[in-house]
């Protein structure tokens, strides 16, 4: 990431990843240079591929492919995974933050219309349903939205490093009467 980190997490092609894709991408690493050394009791479906079609360690090429698939997934998770913060940055990014859940509080629909489906009383043709249907395709699917959420994610996946459920909405979706 550059130097400006606000522009960084608002741009539409930067993910931050959520802790369990972390994990996981790790685990899968390890499982992989463990394999590579022949040190795994049970080989991952890439090395079974290549255990088919030749012995362990006759083929120079299967060797090659299985690190540069590690080599891929650990820039993957260098590039999108854990990044440093200074305190002036946490500070921005807090205040960012803050700023854009206020603003998507007031787009969100409310968390007792999230509730409501087709199948209760009055089905979909339900006033209060097609309300609540209305207010999400001009609210929370909107480009403008959408931008702001995916900024929100990126931040949050920063700010909760640790935290399994950072860039969930749901956690500070409205109710009724707070729009």
């Amino acid at each position: 990431m550059s130097a400006d980190i606000l522009k960084d997490v608002a741009h539409p092609r930067t993910r931050i990843m959520p802790l369990g894709e972390r994990d996981r991408m790790q685990a899968k690493i390890n499982v992989e240079k463990r394999d590579m050394n022949g040190e795994s009791p049970v080989f991952s479906r890439e090395m079974i591929k290549h255990l088919i079609n030749d012995p362990p360690g006759s083929s120079e090429e299967s060797q090659n492919e299985n690190r540069i698939n590690i080599k891929r997934m650990e820039a993957v998770l260098k590039r999108h995974g854990d990044r440093p913060l200074t305190k002036s940055e946490l500070v921005d990014l807090e205040k960012r933050a803050k700023t854009l859940k206020d603003e998507i509080r007031k787009m969100m629909v409310p968390e007792e219309d999230t509730q409501l489906t087709p199948s209760k009383p009055g089905g979909a043709s339900s006033q209060e349903f097609r309300k609540a249907v209305n207010a999400m395709a001009e609210g929370e699917m909107s480009p403008k939205f959408r931008a702001k959420a995916h900024e929100l994610k990126n931040i949050l996946r920063l700010l909760g490093k640790d935290d399994p459920e950072a860039g969930n909405f749901e956690n500070f979706r409205p109710k009724r009467g707070e729009v």
